[in-house]
């Protein structure tokens, strides 16, 4: 069977943008190996290759906890205090960078620090982003923030039952995150309406080589 054949049997044209994005929601941890394996090996390259076919939000929360009332929230979180300290301080990032590849580039960075009051030197150069994020860090509209992603996280329908946990276009099950955990792109390719882009037709033939 030639190449055209099979491409043309899957059903993957490239072609025009398709005009509704794609909402890809990541629920996460700042100290959870999972969530940096999931972030360095799958969202770095689907948002790479079809940055404009996605809308991307991060939720840095996980398994945590939280108590208190507005602007003297605590939380508990799986990995310890030092997850709390990195899950607010890319909640903090989060909200004063409106700009997703910035978002990810950070988070990967904070990812490789064990302590993760190092991240804002080693992470953010710049100075005066770093004195934001900070303060933001060690205010009320850190914690205001961060009760926020708990809000979001905790509201999950089906709950997550593991880390990270993925939902795309408002849907997500334990079925779908052990997909987007192995392969993302097929995943996202899946939502997009035809014309897909290249990068998914290249993806599907890459399965189907695996496959056979």
């Amino acid at each position: 069977m030639s190449v055209a054949l099979v491409l043309g049997v899957l059903g993957f044209f490239s072609g025009v943008h398709s005009d509704t994005p794609v909402n890809l929601n990541v629920y996460y941890e700042s100290m959870c190996p999972d969530s940096a394996l999931f972030f360095r090996e799958q969202l770095v390259n689907v948002q790479s290759k079809i940055p404009s076919y996605l809308n991307i939000e991060l939720f840095p929360y996980g398994n945590a906890h939280y108590s208190g009332q507005h602007d003297e929230y605590t939380f508990t979180c799986q990995h310890g205090p030092n997850e709390c300290y990195g899950n607010m301080v890319q909640t903090c990032y989060i909200e004063l960078v409106n700009n997703t590849d910035s978002r990810i580039k950070f988070i990967n960075c904070a990812f490789k620090e064990r302590d993760q009051s190092k991240s804002l030197g080693k992470c953010i150069p710049d100075v005066d982003l770093r004195r934001q994020v900070k303060k933001c860090v060690t205010g009320p509209l850190g914690r205001n923030l961060e009760y926020e992603v708990a809000k979001k996280t905790e509201s999950l329908n089906p709950r997550h039952s593991f880390i990270p946990w993925i939902t795309v276009n408002g849907k997500g099950d334990a079925s779908l995150n052990d997909k987007a955990n192995e392969n993302l792109m097929s995943v996202v390719c899946d939502e997009i309406s035809d014309p897909k882009p290249d990068a998914c037709l290249k993806n599907k033939w890459k399965i189907y080589r695996n496959f056979f």
